[in-house]
């Protein structure tokens, strides 16, 4: 038997409907419009950790508050694994799809900074785990390059467009 609905449950249903319906555009938070750089974006590899860090000033971002952003590249690096004994077994070779961490940047009149000035740089470090014959040999770069550099914005990429080798 089919329960009649009285006059409070209606009203609840109808409330919750136009809720379902309203609400969605007003919670949904507020993402990138359209981000661009402003201006040439830089990236430099650090000499004594070789990790890639870029800074530069993104636009394009709306009325958002904050957005996530960080780097990712394709790597290639050319190690050196060295024994105990000190022997060196050079040409060893590594390659990889490298993302940074994840850097949350304030967002102010739609614009938004990164890098080392403001305290929020975006970087790639280069991996650590060496392919060396086994783990009493020591691993360590002599090149790294970084290509196909790109900076995600709120999940929208952005290529920098520069290859970036050391030495």
């Amino acid at each position: 038997m089919r329960e009649k609905l009285n006059f409070p449950k209606m009203m609840a249903l109808f409330a919750i409907a136009v809720t379902s319906i309203l609400a969605p555009p007003f919670l949904t938070p507020t993402f990138a419009q359209s981000p661009h750089f402003i201006g040439q974006s830089t990236c430099s590899i650090d000499p004594d950790t070789l990790a890639l860090v870029c800074e530069g000033s993104i636009g394009g971002l709306g009325s958002a508050t904050n957005v996530e952003a960080f780097l990712v590249a394709d790597f290639f690096g050319t190690f050196e694994c060295t024994n105990p004994a000190s022997n060196v077994a050079p040409g060893q070779t590594d390659i990889a799809d490298l993302e940074g961490e994840t850097v949350t940047l304030e967002v102010r009149s739609g614009r938004t900074n990164f890098g080392e000035a403001t305290g929020f740089p975006l970087t790639i470090a280069v991996p650590t785990d060496f392919d060396c014959p086994n783990r009493k040999w020591t691993g360590e770069f002599v090149s790294v390059t970084f290509s196909n550099v790109r900076v995600v914005v709120n999940g929208i990429p952005l290529a920098i467009g520069v290859t970036f080798t050391f030495p």
